[in-house]
C-alpha cells in the first residue's frame, strides 16, 4: 500500500543528535537576565559555559504546563525557552528537534539543551516570527502542511527500536489499555460502550496494519497551534516534545482528532490529506485503521484527564462526542 512502499524513499539518513493563540496565558511581562548552562550546543554562542539571556515574556501551555519564555542572547539573537514539566521532555525535544533540523525539515534552529542553576533542564532554540496557522483560511497552506508532514515521514530515519519496545506491532500496547476502559467509571469507555463497541469491530485489522506497517518518525501531537506561518507564507513545525516511531495514518488521525475538536474538518482536511497523498487515495483498510485510531486517541485522553483529575475532562469529553458522531456517520468513507 502507499503507506508501506512510501517509506523505501526515505533517504536513509542519520540525522544530527499548543500554542493556540487564543489559549495562551501571559503570565507576566518582564526584563529579566537570567544565566543558563548548555549540555549540549549547536551554535557557538550556545556552546560556551554558560549563556545570559534577558528574558521579556513568559506564558504558559494549556494542558501540559510547559513554560515558554521569550529571550534575547547578548548578541541580539531572539530564541525561545522552553522548561518542560515532563522529567525527560527537555532531552527528548532537543533529540527530536535536532533530527528534524538535521533533516533539513522546516523547523526552528535549535541551539542547546541547558539547564538552570537548580538543574532544572531546559531546550533554546530559534524564535521565529509569524502567525500561527490556527488563525489563517489559506487553502494553499494546509496542502504546504500535507506535503511537509509527508517529507517528514520520508526523510527523517529512525532505527525502529522504540516501535518494537512499544508493544504496538503484537498489538499488546492496545489490548492493555483497551481491557483497562473495560473496568472505567466513565459511561463513555466501561463495558457496552459506544466506543468500545466500535474499537472491537476494528481490532483485527488494526492488528494486522501493526504487525505489517513500517514505523516513521511522528511528530504525533499535530494541530494548527503547533504551525508557524512566516510572513513569507512559509510553514514551520514547532513542539517535537511527543516525537514518536509510529505509523503515517496515525500523524494523520492525530491532526484529523485535533480539526475534529476544532469544528474545522470540513474546510481543512481534504487540503491536507491531498497535499499528503497526491494522486493517491485512502482504501477501505486505511479508514478502518484512522477511525480506530481517532477513537483510541480520544478514549485514551478521556481516560487520562479522569484519572490526574483534570479540569480539561469536560472538554475531552465534549471532543469524544463529537469524535463519535464523525466515526458513526462514516465521513472517512463518504469523504476521503
Amino acid at each position: 500500500s502507499f503507506f508501506t512502499n512510501s517509506n523505501h524513499l526515505r533517504k536513509n539518513k542519520i540525522c544530527k543528535n499548543s500554542l493556540f493563540k487564543r489559549t495562551i496565558r501571559i503570565i507576566y511581562k518582564m526584563s529579566e537576565r537570567i544565566t543558563y548552562f548548555p549540555i549540549e550546543g549547536m551554535d557557538v554562542e550556545f556552546s560556551v559555559p554558560q549563556v545570559v539571556l534577558n528574558v521579556h515574556k513568559k506564558e504558559i501551555v494549556p494542558f501540559t504546563g510547559n513554560s515558554i519564555l521569550y529571550a534575547t542572547s547578548e548578541s541580539g539573537t531572539k530564541v525561545v525557552i522552553k522548561i518542560s514539566t515532563s522529567n525527560s521532555g527537555a532531552q527528548r525535544e532537543w533529540k527530536g528537534l535536532n533530527m528534524a533540523h538535521g533533516a533539513g525539515l522546516s523547523v526552528p534552529e535549535p541551539y542547546a539543551l541547558a539547564k538552570s542553576k537548580d538543574n532544572e533542564k531546559l531546550i533554546i532554540f530559534e524564535k521565529v516570527e509569524g502567525e500561527l496557522l490556527y488563525t489563517s483560511n489559506q487553502t494553499r497552506l494546509r496542502i504546504d502542511l500535507g506535503e511537509i508532514v509527508k517529507d517528514m515521514h520520508n526523510q527523517i530515519f529512525v532505527s525502529g527500536n522504540g516501535w518494537v519496545s512499544s508493544g504496538k506491532p503484537d498489538f499488546s500496547y492496545y489490548e492493555n489499555l483497551l481491557n483497562k476502559y473495560l473496568k472505567s467509571s466513565l459511561n463513555e469507555l466501561k463495558a457496552g460502550s459506544e466506543t468500545h463497541t466500535i474499537l472491537n469491530k476494528f481490532v483485527n485489522v488494526m492488528s494486522y496494519y501493526c504487525k505489517t506497517i513500517t514505523p516513521v518518525f511522528n511528530h504525533n501531537d499535530l494541530h494548527d497551534g503547533q504551525i508557524i506561518v512566516k510572513p513569507n507564507q512559509k510553514l514551520v513545525l514547532l513542539d517535537f516534545e511527543n516525537w514518536k516511531e509510529e505509523t503515517q495514518l496515525n500523524e494523520i488521525s492525530y491532526y484529523l482528532f485535533h480539526l475534529i475538536k476544532d469544528g474545522s474538518v470540513n474546510r481543512n482536511f481534504d487540503k491536507f490529506i491531498n497535499g499528503y497523498l497526491k494522486s493517491y487515495r485512502l482504501t477501505d483498510t486505511e479508514k478502518s485503521v484512522m477511525t480506530f485510531y481517532l477513537l483510541f486517541i480520544s478514549a485514551r485522553a478521556i481516560d487520562y484527564f479522569k484519572n490526574t483529575g483534570s479540569k480539561y475532562l469536560q472538554k475531552a469529553l465534549e471532543t469524544h462526542k463529537k469524535v463519535l458522531r464523525y466515526t458513526n456517520d462514516e465521513r472517512l468513507w463518504k469523504d476521503y
